[in-house]
């Protein structure tokens, strides 16, 4: 049996849990009291006839479970619905929303594992360099920040940094920038990075390999960036995928803190005005990024790992 044979079970797992949660979506919809047109009631200008139409033309009466299934046969030809709050069909609407979503995760996770594995190195260069005692310092000290920063909750990160940003970083309706933003999200996910890519590092260095290069003489850098930190990866790789997957989640508190025009806003944004057809494009895309980062990140050790096809054979 290949490797990617044993991928199957796991993706047919994935389709269902995505297909479950599609499925309450539609549920809870159903039995939650008010529609996309219920705040129009109180409008005195808007007539009652009026309503009754706009609801027989986009909420037809029908049971929840039809309403599902025509979703996903519509869906499954490229049709996600029409957005009733923006005037639009859902598609266009996620084509403007997703670069900017992608922009920050690419952004913010890039900073995060960036300064995470910066930081990881720094105290194993010190060792490998006979510095022991600065090693162990510097490494509580590290510990000690990451473990605050993991204290933090993403939106006491998000004021914070409101308060203390540089005045060009501040969101405007203009331009906004995503270094603001983009500096939150790596925040939020550096002292995850940092202690795992740490505690790898210190398995990794007791490993008789490097005991041999360093009989060999190789120097600290040749050490861990040509042979320690590529021996991680069996670590580091699901991590990257469980950093991604959380991002999708962060965004829905981060960016309408923050004003960035994203998914994340979106979502709320849906789910305030009940906007059905989006709040269920927006779980199909979450689902089907998170069950891609699952396969990406096997395909990457396997890859990486020749010997895992040897065991899954």
């Amino acid at each position: 049996m290949s490797r990617l044979g044993s991928f199957w079970p796991r993706v047919a797992t994935a389709g269902l849990t995505l297909a479950a949660t599609l499925l309450l979506c539609f549920a809870l919809a159903q039995f939650t009291p008010g529609d996309a047109f219920t705040a129009l009631e109180l409008d005195p200008t808007v007539p009652a006839a009026a309503l009754a139409h706009w609801r027989a033309l986009y909420l037809p009466q029908e049971n929840w479970g039809l309403r599902f299934a025509h979703w996903v046969g519509d869906a499954a030809h490229g049709q996600l619905g029409y957005s009733i709050e923006y005037h639009r069909s859902v598609a266009s609407l996620l084509r403007q929303r997703i670069p900017a979503s992608f922009e920050l995760i690419i952004l913010g996770l890039g900073l995060a594992w960036g300064a995470g594995l910066l930081l990881a190195l720094i105290p194993a260069w010190l060792g490998e360099s006979g510095r022991r005692r600065f090693e162990r310092r510097l490494g509580w000290v590290l510990h000690a920040l990451a473990a605050v920063l993991t204290a933090l909750p993403l939106g006491v990160l998000a004021i914070g940094a409101l308060l203390l940003a540089p005045l060009a970083w501040l969101p405007t309706d203009a331009q906004p920038s995503p270094w603001l933003p983009a500096s939150v999200l790596a925040l939020a996910f550096l002292p995850t990075v940092y202690f795992q890519a740490a505690q790898a590092l210190a398995q990794v260095r007791s490993r008789p390999f490097l005991l041999q290069g360093r009989a060999a003489g190789f120097g600290p850098a040749r050490l861990l960036l040509r042979h320690a930190l590529p021996n991680t990866s069996d670590v580091l790789v699901p991590v990257a995928s469980l950093t991604l997957t959380q991002a999708l989640v962060e965004l829905v508190i981060l960016e309408p803190l923050l004003g960035w025009p994203g998914i994340g806003q979106l979502s709320i944004q849906a789910a305030q005005s009940k906007d059905l057809p989006v709040l269920s494009a927006l779980v199909l895309l979450s689902g089907l990024l998170a069950i891609s980062a699952n396969i990406l990140s096997d395909a990457v050790q396997t890859r990486l790992h020749p010997q895992l096809r040897a065991r899954a054979a």
